[in-house]
Order: C-alpha cells, then sequence, then structure tokens
C-alpha cells in the first residue's frame, strides 16, 4: 500500500463521517452485456458519463469528443470490447483438409463431459505446469486440440489475418518480383513537435526558435502533450508515414522519389512494449535489377562491379572516425532552438553535423538484455567492417559499413524525420523472403491458451447436441 493511497482512502472516510455525499457502486451476480447497453458504459464510467446519456453506442451522442480519447481507461476498454466481439462473432474451428480422416474418429470418440472435466482440470493447475492426460479419453481430446486452430480472419493479429498477410504478399512477389529495400521507420513520438501540435498544443513556432535554457520545459510539455492524448501519437506517427510515402518515395509520382520510381510497398506497423510505433516496409522500385540479374551482370561485367563500390548507401566514414575526447558524452536529443538547417550546398556543413548528432543519438546500437532475453548465448553480435561496396566470388553484394554499431541509415530521411531508422538493400533472395517471413510473423498473436481452447471445444459440441436434439 502507497502513501497516497492511504491518503485518499483516509480523505475519503473522513468526507463519509463529516456527511458528505458519495457514490454507491451496486454489485451482483449477473454480468452485464455488452452489445446494444448504453446503460453499461454509463455505470463503468460515471465521471465521462455524469448524467447517464449520451454513452457509447447510443444515438443521441452526435459528435466526436475528445475527452474519451484522454480517458485514461476508456480507449483499452473499447478495443478489449471491439476484439471480443471480432472473437466472439467472426471466428471458427478449423483444421487442414489433409489432417480431417484422422481427426475424424477422433471427433467421434470424444464427449462432451471429457471436454468439461479436462476444461476443470486446467483451471486447477498453476500457472506453467502442464496438463498430463491421464484417460485414453483425455488423449484423444488432447490430441484433437493439437488439431484444431481458432481463425478469424478479419480480426487484426489473429492467425488468419496473419496467412491474408502471407497471401498479400506473395501475390506482390508473383506481380513485382523481389523487392529491392527492405525499411524501418521509428519516430520519437514523445518529443515529437507533430505529435504536440495534434495533441491540442497552441504553439508559436517563432516563439520557440531560441529557447535556450527552457528547451527541458520545452521537453516536459511535449512528454505531457503526448501522454494527455494518446490518439495524437498515432495521428502524429500516421502523418509521418505518409508524408514518407508521398514525398520521400513519391508513390504514384511519375518523377519518382530519392530512391528512384516506386512500384509498390508493403509496410506493417508494430507497437513497442510502451505503445510507441515503427513500421517495417518492403519498397519495390522500377527497373530495379533482380538479385539474380545483379549476380548475373557482376560475373560479365568486372567493371561495372567495381565500379559500384564507389556509391555507398550511406556515409558513416566521419561517425566512425570522429574524434571523442575525455569528457566526450552523447548528445541529447533536445528541440532544437533554430530552424532545421537549408538542404543546400550552403548549409551542407550544418546537415551533416545535425545527422551526426541523430546518428550518435539514436542509430548506434549498444547490446541490452532485451537482446539476448530469449537466447541468452546467442545475443546479437557487432556487425563486421566492410570497408567499400562490393561483389563476393558468389555474386552476393556486401554493403560498406565502417561502423560495427551502426544500423543502415539514409542521410536524407535522418535529416528529415530525425529518429532511428534501418534501410537494407534486398540483394539476394533468400534475405528477401526473411525480410517477407519477418513483417508477416511478428505482428501475429500467440495461441490461445487451452484452457480457453477446450472451452470453445466444449461450447460447439454442446451446440451439436442441442441442434440434434431439436
Amino acid at each position: 500500500m502507497t502513501h497516497v493511497a492511504d491518503s485518499r482512502k483516509i480523505s475519503a472516510f473522513m468526507s463519509i463521517k463529516n456527511g458528505g455525499k458519495f457514490l454507491v457502486y451496486p454489485s451482483g451476480s449477473t454480468p452485464m452485456r455488452e452489445w446494444a447497453s448504453p446503460d453499461t458504459f454509463a455505470a463503468l464510467l460515471p465521471d465521462l458519463f455524469p448524467y447517464g446519456c449520451g454513452v457509447f453506442e447510443d444515438p443521441l451522442r452526435p459528435k466526436k469528443d475528445r475527452r474519451f480519447a484522454m480517458h485514461t481507461t476508456f480507449p483499452f476498454i473499447c478495443l478489449n470490447i471491439i476484439q471480443r466481439r471480432q472473437s466472439s462473432y467472426q471466428a471458427s474451428l478449423q483444421t487442414p483438409l489433409s489432417t480431417f480422416d484422422h481427426l475424424a474418429p477422433l471427433l467421434e470418440a470424444v464427449t462432451v463431459d471429457t471436454l468439461a472435466s479436462i476444461q476443470a482440470k486446467l483451471a486447477k493447475l498453476k500457472p506453467g505446469v502442464r496438463f498430463n492426460p491421464e484417460t485414453e479419453a483425455e488423449k484423444g481430446a488432447t490430441a484433437l486440440l493439437r488439431k484444431v486452430t481458432l481463425m478469424s480472419s478479419s480480426m487484426f493479429g489473429s492467425v488468419g489475418s496473419h496467412r491474408n498477410m502471407r497471401e498479400e504478399l506473395r501475390a506482390l512477389l508473383r506481380d513485382s518480383g523481389m523487392p529491392s529495400l527492405f525499411v524501418t521507420l521509428n519516430p520519437a513520438d514523445s518529443k515529437n513537435f507533430v505529435v504536440s501540435v495534434m495533441a491540442g498544443r497552441d504553439v508559436d513556432l517563432d516563439e520557440r526558435l531560441g529557447l535556450g535554457d527552457e528547451v527541458k520545459e520545452e521537453v516536459s510539455q511535449r512528454f505531457s502533450a503526448a501522454s494527455t492524448y494518446h490518439g495524437a501519437c498515432a495521428e502524429g506517427f500516421h502523418f509521418m508515414v505518409e508524408k514518407f510515402i508521398d514525398v520521400f518515395l513519391a508513390y504514384g509520382s511519375p518523377e519518382g522519389g530519392i530512391f528512384g520510381k516506386c512500384l509498390n510497398h508493403y509496410g506493417v506497423v508494430e507497437a513497442q512494449g510502451r505503445g510507441a510505433l515503427h513500421i517495417h516496409m518492403l519498397i519495390w522500385l522500377e527497373h530495379a535489377p533482380s538479385p539474380l540479374e545483379l549476380r548475373k551482370h557482376a560475373k560479365e561485367d568486372p567493371e561495372w562491379a567495381a565500379e559500384v563500390g564507389r556509391y555507398p548507401p550511406c556515409d558513416d566514414d566521419a561517425l566512425a572516425f570522429r574524434q571523442r575526447g575525455e569528457h566526450w558524452s552523447l548528445p541529447l536529443l533536445q528541440p532544437p532552438p533554430h530552424l532545421p538547417p537549408d538542404m543546400s550546398e550552403e548549409d551542407w556543413q550544418r546537415v551533416r553535423q545535425d545527422v551526426l548528432e541523430v546518428l550518435e543519438c539514436g542509430q548506434l546500437h549498444d547490446h541490452s538484455f532485451t537482446c539476448f532475453k530469449h537466447l541468452p548465448k546467442l545475443r546479437r553480435a557487432q556487425k563486421e567492417e566492410v570497408l567499400q561496396t562490393h561483389f563476393n566470388d558468389d555474386g552476393t553484394i556486401d554493403i560498406k559499413r565502417t561502423h560495427p554499431k551502426l544500423n543502415m541509415y539514409n542521410l536524407i530521411l535522418v535529416a528529415a524525420f530525425c529518429c532511428n531508422m534501418d534501410i537494407k538493400f534486398v540483394g539476394s533472395g533468400m534475405m528477401g523472403m526473411a525480410a517477407v517471413y519477418y513483417i508477416s510473423n511478428y505482428i501475429s498473436k500467440v495461441a490461445l491458451d487451452t484452457p480457453t481452447m477446450f472451452a470453445a471445444i466444449e461450447a460447439r459440441f454442446r451446440r451439436l447436441q442441442r441442434n440434434a436434439v431439436s
């Protein structure tokens, strides 16, 4: 029990003893329904609905209200209800056709009583303890569970949506071939000026230039705005990804973007543990040679292969050999007290200096416990240094890398977004398929636990029995 909680309890009891008003929360054994029941939300969140009207799913609420998005628990309650509705009304138990002949006898032999018995035993097990079937009926029911998957193709994060993503990527591969680039963009939401404005702050940019010692206060205000209005972080992230696609990729433009003309792109958004968003994206470029064509061209034209080494993807030499004195420390990424440098030849040194500071703060990778939390003995090693881009004897290409801890980057994107990023050239079919597998695999959620699966199967069997009797 914390001191703050104790103080609040004492204040509440003192108010009641002095005749103060209080609100009674009744309880009962019958759960309230969530579907088409505005009264449920009025009772659950009286601070949002003090008059009991204008509630969620109530036609009397005609307009948007930012209070709902700024509430600490309401968005999570709604998301949980929406996900449960999707899983209840759109999910089904499925099994591959190839296993149905083996599954049919198990379906015939299993009974509702066996499933109910297993479910009761599972409920008594401690977390982490594995269930061991004892009778032949329990062994058959357990074998049945291994062959059945709960599918919901329209529910994001489910096994069905996972497979749909794979099919979309396969269609892109059949239509456009292997992707050319694999890009990761990780904007910082809590320090971003765009997020702060979308959160409702009335900021005069001219007044914020030349902050001087007030920069810490500005950082605190941006953190406060981002944490108060959670939707601003998602809106700001969406805005920046749109600008990346429309301006830097210039998708749909005949002139093309900074990488050339973009034919297709496929991105997947991931949320980190604290909720910050980042995106992984595959990019297809027009006239980009396939890995096989590159390998063939490099073998047939050695002069062309040597010429490729003159065009590194990024210039990290300055960062690799930058002088660091005895009292050197990482620069702090604070809101700049000046306008971003002009991307012209006159200001190129300022641009380069700003980019180097961003790289040192957000692009260098130092190992932490998250790198080896699942595989303690296989933590990620530093990248080997490659002094010049070149083709190997087997036709694969090694990209220049002069810093062992620096992720690949694009100077223009780092200067524009001032955030952590990664960019990889898909130089082999193996790497392309690995990238496709990665971005379509990590968003899928862990399968339902065993008690939930048995409860779903038992409910299905009871329904089949009722239908058979009727």
